[in-house]
C-alpha cells in the first residue's frame, strides 16, 4: 500500500507455558491452552518467513533491544533493525542483554552511537506511556485511522480500511 509503518517498542511479560495437571480448573486450562496456541502461532509465522525459533523468550529482558529500536528509528532504520534483531535472536545468534551486541547490530546497518544506549531510557519510557494512553496493551497492535486492532488476524481488515 506504499505506507510507512511506525514501529514502537512495547514490552510484554512472557510467562512459561503452564504444565497440564490432572486437577486444573477451567481458568488454568484456558491459560495453558492460550499460551500453547500463542507459541504455535509464533512458530507458524516464523516458518512462513523461514525462521526457526531456537531461542526461548521467557525471562529475556528486551530493554536494550528496545533502546536500539528507538535509536534506529531516529535514523530511519527501524524496520531493518527490527528484522535483523528478530532473526538473530530467534536463531540464538544475539543476546538481547548485551549492549555490545545490540550496538554491533546498529553499526551493521549504519547507525553509529558513541554513548550508552541507556541514555535513551527516558525516550523509551515516554513511548511506553504514550502507547498505554492509546490503550495499547499487547503486540502486535495496529493503530489505524483512530481505530485499534490487536493481533495479526486483523491485517486483511486493516488493508481494506486503508485501501478506501
Amino acid at each position: 500500500l506504499s505506507l510507512e509503518l511506525s514501529l514502537r517498542p512495547f514490552r510484554m511479560r512472557l510467562s512459561p507455558i503452564p504444565s497440564e495437571t490432572s486437577n486444573e480448573n477451567d481458568a488454568q486450562r484456558h491459560k495453558r491452552v492460550k499460551a500453547q496456541y500463542r507459541q504455535m502461532e509464533s512458530k507458524r509465522y516464523a516458518q512462513i518467513r523461514g525462521i526457526e525459533l531456537l531461542a526461548d523468550p521467557v525471562g529475556v529482558d528486551p530493554a536494550l533491544a528496545h533502546l536500539g529500536l528507538v535509536l534506529a528509528d531516529d535514523h530511519g532504520a527501524a524496520s531493518e533493525y527490527s528484522q535483523l534483531v528478530f532473526r538473530k535472536f530467534w536463531n540464538n545468534e544475539l543476546d538481547l542483554g548485551s549492549e555490545k551486541q545490540i550496538t554491533s547490530v546498529l553499526r551493521g546497518i549504519g547507525v553509529g552511537h558513541s554513548d550508552s544506549l541507556q541514555e535513551l531510557q527516558p525516550r523509551l519510557s515516554e513511548i511506553h506511556e504514550e502507547l498505554l494512553s492509546q490503550e495499547v496493551f499487547s503486540v502486535p497492535t495496529f493503530l489505524v485511522k483512530g481505530e485499534r486492532f490487536i493481533g495479526r488476524q486483523h491485517i486483511p481488515m486493516i488493508r481494506s480500511l486503508l485501501e478506501v
